[in-house]
Order: structure tokens, then C-alpha cells, then sequence
């Protein structure tokens, strides 16, 4: 997909350039008469624009507008002038120079009385004092600028006090305030359409849910970031989208996608001259060879980002640089080095309230004292990290705590806490591998996002070249229209033709992209169900096979008959859970087609009722049936036997030890209705609302622990609706659940007498 955007990136540069040349000339050619205030206004203009390609270029224009305010005496444009200085200066990692610039300009607008000022210059100045880990202070003028901005309406100003109150709280570890700001901002910024807001929003609330292991969401938000980059043509923030990238496949695990964004990122940020960003980006780099043991290149890229963030103030990242340098200290052995930077950035977190440094410089030095067989140290500060972490959901480091404390337990010689906390590992192995399961299928959700989105922009390119053709065509006919009048009355008709064919067949298209969109849809809920609903039995089912085939030669001839009877109920159970998928996605995909002939009701279901023997007579359940004489039906005989079987599957499962299950059937006014009724223990009256609804039951397990989908029951209705019949349910909490259907009777049978019925108990 990037190097298929990479034409239309290219243009949309190419635009910007050609109006930043507009612009220029404009500038240059204003007369001298020109007030000095449309100067200024055009100057700060040029120079946001230059700013988009040099950061040096917008800097000079920028001066030049405040010799212009300083002539001309405006507080209100000498603030905003100050402003954009601040911003440039502070792109390219001058944050001591930009806070100079931001305070200045916060005097000038409280003393002009320039509330948009004052807020402007609030947040700005605030954020440098974020950068520099005063993270309570910056929090204040966040929330005094967000009060400012929401009182008077400045919507542009209030999206990004709200943006950075988000970021403040997830720096805190609060990870739900801070997605609930983040989402405010989102929804402030897109009735403004800022692209360039919006990338950021997008970045900000994507890294949100990766603490809440949600990395399809993660994803989904960095596409979306990434294609306001797009449109924004910002070379800094579309480094921001790379940087990003990259973070996030080092997290799942792909160093090589990991570095190929990583070095993208830098390649812009260079450019840019943003030493700031140059820094994060040696550091993430760093990161990703550490992951994959090439010390050497993670120590030169570490050491690079340590140099840039002491020469910017940048305190966070000079924490993280700290951190990851005594990670390569300690794989290389050079302990006593290793403990010096983890001390450093251990004290610079605490120091700043950053959390996730404390956590990760603790959990280093951990490390480093274990690898110094300093147990009781390492403990502590194994400790330390894993108290941290947990509410600040960074589960990602759990298996290393975990590990840490029993191996230091283990040699001090305490082996119940050693146990304890090698339990603990195996629950966290065990979380890490269904969290790595979870994240390689939202990658491969989101990797088919990213090729239907790609084949959309495809058709949209091909529809803009026929356009451009089309208007070609258009301007040699204007020029015909010079020769002849007749000639243009003709062209003028078929080009009108050719119009409405080509309406008429978009219009198709459309019909055709909205049905293909809704089976897309269709498809990826029915793949999300069944590998959903498949996991659960099959999990148990290899389990019991597991402890069987390991165990079996100590069990008792007991003992292994029950593990036999629980394998066999195991697999009916899931052959039953695969029989329902099957016919739910076939129903589905709308390849059902019910195959209907008279068939003999109580052969039916005695034929239904054989499979149940094994576990009626477990559970010592008193199965009755209760039917007309010589009843026949006009059904589908498969789909009638699915779903008596789901219904006394599910009667059994909510039926207690020596319970009583009837089958009965009336016939009347050519509608044979059939009852299950059981003596379970019952669904309230708002779950018997929900019985039939798709996506809205969630049952509760049988009285012996036995598992259900939910599907049975969706499919019972399909199948009902299909033969021309209906399906209810009735019930009493505590005593029972009677099921209930109807089906028409035979093509060449009258209506039976209600009274004329076999009663007989199963088997």
C-alpha cells in the first residue's frame, strides 16, 4: 500500500509547492501601499506553508513578520508571530529558545487581552514542559488552556488542550481517561478537518490500545493516521505515522517491518532537522536491534538518541536511552556499566512520576543485580516493577518479572515462593501466547483492509484518468464548436449519450460495490464465529486427551472410565458444535435449500432421540414422548431432526439428575406442534427475549459444566422459518423450559384427532 500511495503523496507535494510559489509571488508583488498588517497576516501565511519542507526557510519568513510587528506595534500579531517562531524553533529541538518565545507571547496576549492567544500560548509552552518530564506542571496549563478554549468556542484550540490532557493521563498510566480525552478531541477535530490534528489524534488513541492489548484497533487508527497524512502532505507527521509503524510490528514481533519503518521515519525527521524526533527514532531503531542481539548497531543508535535528548531537554527519551543502553550493558556483560545508566534513568523517572520508566528501568535493574547474583536486591526491585505495572496494564513485561523473581527464590532456597511465582509465569506464557494469537489475526483483519482499500484507490485512479479524457474530449469539441454550429449540436447529443451510459452503468457499479461490501461483511463475521466457537470445545478436547495419553497407566479402572465417558462427551459435543456451524454458514451464505416431503413424525423423531441414550442414561433422565398415531409432516427431514436435536440437546444439558423430559406433538388446522419440555432450571423473562436474537444470548453452561455456543438455537429458528413454521419459548425461573415449533402437516393427510396419540417412554 505505501509504495501504491506514493503517486498520490507525490502530488499532493507537488501542490503545496506549487501554492507555496503562488503564495511567494504574491508576497514579493504586494505593493508598497499594501497595509503592513495584510504583510504580516500573508508572511506568517508563507511561512506555515514553508514549514512543510524547510524548517529553516519558514524560520527567516517568520522573523521577518516580527521586525514587521515591531514597527507596526500589533500585540495581536506580534503574538502569533512569536507563536510560529516557537513552533519552528521548536521542531528542530531548540525547546529552551521555543519556551522563550511561547512566554513572551503569552504576556503580549494577556496584555492585549487576546484570549486565543493566551491559549495558543499556553499549550505550547506547556508542552515543553512536558518534554522535559514536568508532567504535573504541563498538566496544569493543559486544563487552564482546555477552560479558555471552551468557554469562548475556540474549537481549533480545544481539540488540542484535549489531545494533550489524553496524553498527559496515558504518560500517568491511565490509560481509560486518557482514550475518553483523546476521543473528545477526535470528534472536536473532525468538524474543523484538520489533517494534520487528526494524524496526531489517530496516533495518540491507536498506542492507547495496545496497553489494552487491542492491537486490530491499534492498527485500524495508524491506517486512518496514515491516510491523514496523506492528505495532509506534512513530512514530520508522516514520519510520525512510520514511527508508530514501526513501534507496533516490533511489538508483534517483526523486526524487519520494524526497521523498515524505523528508518523511513528517520530519513523525513532528518530532513526536517527535528532533533527531537531524530532522537525517538535512534532510539526506536536502537530498540529493534537489541531485539534482535545485534548489539553493536543498537549502541551506536542508542548512544545517538541519549545525545540528541540531553541536547533537547527531552526527558522521556532520555529516560528510554538510559534504559535501553543498560538493557545492551547487561546482554554484553558489562554489568558494572549497565548499572550506571539503569541508576540514571531509574532516578530521572521517579523524579518525573513517568511510569512506564519507572517499570522498565526497575525491571532492568532487576536484571542487572540477578545477573550480579544479588538476589535480595533484584528482588526488590522485581518487586517494584511488577507493583507498577499492573494498573498500568504493561503486561508485556509481566513474563520477565515473573521469571526474575523465581529464579532469584529459587537460589535463595525458598521454594514455596518460587513456585508461586513459577505458576504465575506459566499463567503469563500462557495470557502471552492467546495475546500473540489475538494479534496476528487483527494483523491479517487489517492486512485485508489494506488490499480492499488499496483495490478501491485503484478504481478511483482508473475513474480519474477517464475523467481526464473525458475533458480532453470536451476541449477539442469547445474548439469544433468554432467551425461549424452543427457540428457542435451533434457532439453536443453525443456526448450527452455517452453521459447517461456512463450514469447508468456507475449506477450499477455502486449496486454491485454495496453487494459485494455486505458480503465481505457477511463473510468476516461468519469466519470471527466459527474459529471463535471452535476454540473453546477443542481446547478441552485436547486437554482430556493430553492428561489421558500421559496418565493413563497410574488412573484407576475408574477413574479412566470417566476420563473415557468425558473424551466421548468432549467429541460429541464438539461434532454437534461443528454440525451447527456447518448448517448456521450455510444458511449464512443462502445455500440451504430445504428439500420438502411427508415423512412419518414419530419415525422422525425416535430416529433423533437414539443418539441421546448414552447420556440419558447418565444423568438418569426420564425422556417421554407423547405423539398423535400416524402423524405426517411436510418437512425437510434433515432440517427437522437438527432441530429436535438441538432442542433436547439443550433440554438434557439444563436437566437435573433424575429429571423428566416430554416430547409431545398436537395437530390442527394443518400445523402439526411440537413441545420439549423439560424440568431444568429455566431462563428468566429478559433471557427468553434474547433466545432467538443473532448476537445477543450469551448461555450459561449446563448443569454439568457443559458449554454452548448460542447457535443452536439461531439455527432452530432459521430451520422453522424455512419449513413455513414459527418457534417460541415459554418458561418459569426454577422449573423449567418448554420450547415450542410448528410445521405443516402432510400434503395428503386431514386433520388428526387431538386425542388419538401414542405415549411411550424413550428408549
Amino acid at each position: 500500500m505505501l509504495s501504491g500511495m506514493g503517486s498520490f503523496s507525490k502530488m499532493i507535494r507537488v501542490f503545496l509547492f506549487c501554492l507555496f510559489e503562488v503564495m511567494t509571488t504574491r508576497a514579493n508583488a504586494m505593493p508598497f501601499s499594501a497595509s503592513k498588517s495584510e504583510q504580516i497576516v500573508a508572511k506568517l501565511e508563507k511561512s506555515r506553508t514553508e514549514a512543510n519542507f524547510s524548517l529553516e526557510a519558514a524560520r527567516e519568513t517568520c522573523l521577518e513578520a516580527l521586525n514587521l510587528c515591531k514597527i507596526l506595534n500589533n500585540d495581536i500579531l506580534h503574538t502569533d508571530a512569536l507563536l510560529q517562531l516557537g513552533n519552528i524553533v521548536s521542531l528542530r529541538g531548540d525547546n529552551q529558545e521555543a519556551l522563550t518565545h511561547f512566554e513572551q507571547a503569552l504576556k503580549k496576549a494577556e496584555a492585549a487581552h487576546y484570549l486565543k492567544g493566551q491559549c495558543n500560548a499556553l499549550l505550547e509552552a506547556g508542552y515543553i514542559h512536558y518534554v522535559w518530564g514536568e508532567y504535573d506542571h504541563a498538566f496544569s496549563m493543559f486544563k487552564k488552556a482546555l477552560g479558555i478554549a471552551t468557554q469562548n468556542h475556540f474549537k481549533e484550540q480545544e481539540a488540542k488542550a484535549l489531545n494533550l490532557v489524553g496524553k498527559y493521563y496515558h504518560t500517568k498510566g491511565h490509560y481509560d481517561l486518557s482514550i475518553a480525552y483523546y476521543r473528545q478531541a477526535a470528534a472536536v477535530t473532525e468538524q474543523l478537518d484538520d489533517y494534520d490534528r487528526m494524524v496526531t489524534l489517530f496516533l495518540n488513541i491507536g498506542k492507547t490500545y495496545i496497553g489494552e492489548e487491542n492491537i486490530y484497533m491499534t492498527l485500524s487508527y495508524y491506517l486512518k493516521a496514515f491516510d491523514a497524512s496523506e492528505k495532509s502532505g506534512n513530512k514530520l507527521l508522516k514520519a510520525d505515522v512510520y514511527n508508530h509503524l514501526g513501534s507496533i510490528y516490533l511489538f508483534l514481533k517483526q523486526p524487519d517491518k520494524s526497521l523498515e519503518y524505523h528508518h523511513q521515519a528517520l530519513k523525513l525527521r532528518k530532513e526536517m532537522n527535528s532533533y527531537q524526533a531524530v532522537a525517538t527514532s535512534c532510539n526506536n531503531l536502537g530498540e529493534t536491534f537489541l531485539y534482535l542481539s545485534n548489539y553493536d548497531s543498537a549502541a551506536v543508535y542508542l548512544h545517538e538518541s541519549y545525545e540528541l535528548c540531553l541536547r533537547t531537554g527531552y526527558k522521556k527519551g532520555t529516560v528510554k536511552a538510559l534504559t535501553n543502553l543498560g538493557r545492551v550493558n547487561n546482554r554484553t556483560g558489562d554489568l558494572s556499566r549497565a548499572h550506571d545508566f539503569l541508576i540514571r534513568a531509574y532516578s530521572l523517572s521517579m523524579k518525573a512520576g513517568y511510569e512506564a520508566g519507572v517499570v522498565e528501568s526497575a525491571l532492568a535493574l532487576g536484571q542487572n543485580y540477578l545477573l550480579k547474583k544479588e538476589y535480595p536486591r533484584a528482588i526488590g526491585y522485581f518487586e517494584q516493577s511488577l507493583s507498577r505495572m499492573i494498573p498500568a496494564n504493561m503486561n508485556e513485561f509481566l513474563t520477565d518479572a515473573y521469571e526474575g523473581l523465581f529464579t532469584c527464590y529459587n537460589e535463595l532456597g525458598d521454594y514455596r515462593k518460587a513456585l508461586d511465582y513459577h505458576v504465575k509465569l506459566n499463567q503469563a506464557e500462557r495470557n502471552e501466547l492467546l495475546a500473540q494469537s489475538d494479534r496476528q489475526l487483527a494483523e491479517l483483519r487489517v492486512s485485508f483492509d489494506l488490499e480492499r482499500k488499496e483495490s478501491d484507490n485503484q478504481k478511483l485512479r482508473q475513474e480519474n484518468e477517464l475523467k481526464q479524457l473525458a475533458l480532453t474530449k470536451r476541449a477539442w469539441i469547445i474548439w469544433s464548436v468554432v467551425i461549424t454550429l452543427i457540428s457542435t449540436i451533434v457532439l453536443c447529443l453525443l456526448i450527452y449519450g455517452r453521459y447517461r451510459q456512463k450514469r447508468s452503468a456507475h449506477i450499477k457499479l455502486q449496486k454491485l460495490n454495496t453487494a459485494l461490501e455486505l458480503a465481505n461483511t457477511e463473510k468476516d463475521k461468519m469466519f470471527s464465529i466459527i474459529a471463535h466457537e471452535l476454540r473453546n470445545p477443542l481446547y478441552w478436547f485436547r486437554n482430556l486427551t493430553e492428561v489421558l495419553s500421559k496418565n493413563h497407566t497410574q488412573m484407576s479402572a475408574e477413574k479412566l472410565g470417566k476420563s473415557l465417558l468425558a473424551i466421548d462427551e468432549s467429541a460429541k459435543n464438539a461434532f454437534h458444535l461443528m454440525d451447527n456451524l456447518l448448517n448456521w454458514s450455510r444458511t449464512r451464505l443462502n445455500r440451504v435449500i430445504p428439500r420438502k416431503a411427508d415423512h412419518d413424525l414419530t419415525g422422525l423423531i425416535n430416529e433423533t432421540l437414539r443418539m441421546f441414550e448414552t447420556i440419558v442414561n447418565q444423568k438418569e433422565i426420564e425422556l417421554k414422548t407423547s405423539l398423535p398415531a400416524e402423524a405426517v409432516i411436510y418437512v425437510d427431514a434433515d432440517m427437522f431432526t437438527c432441530i429436535l436435536r438441538n432442542l433436547v440437546s439443550n433440554a438434557i444439558k439444563y436437566t437435573p439428575v433424575k429429571g423428566q423430559i416430554l416430547i409431545e406433538a398436537s395437530c390442527r388446522d394443518q400445523f402439526c406442534t411440537l413441545h420439549v419440555t423439560d424440568s431444568g432450571i429455566g431462563v428468566s423473562p429478559h433471557g427468553i427475549a434474547k433466545l432467538f436474537t443473532s448476537g445477543s444470548f450469551n448461555p450459561s453452561p449446563g448443569l454439568m459444566q457443559e458449554k454452548g455456543s448460542g447457535l443452536g438455537l439461531k439455527l432452530c429458528k432459521e430451520f422453522v422459518q424455512l419449513n413455513d413454521g414459527e418457534i417460541w419459548a415459554a418458561c418459569e425461573k426454577d422449573q423449567g423450559t418448554c420450547f415450542s415449533f410448528s410445521i405443516p402437516l402432510g400434503r395428503q393427510v386431514a386433520s388428526l384427532s387431538v386425542g388419538a396419540r401414542d405415549v411411550s417412554t424413550f428408549p
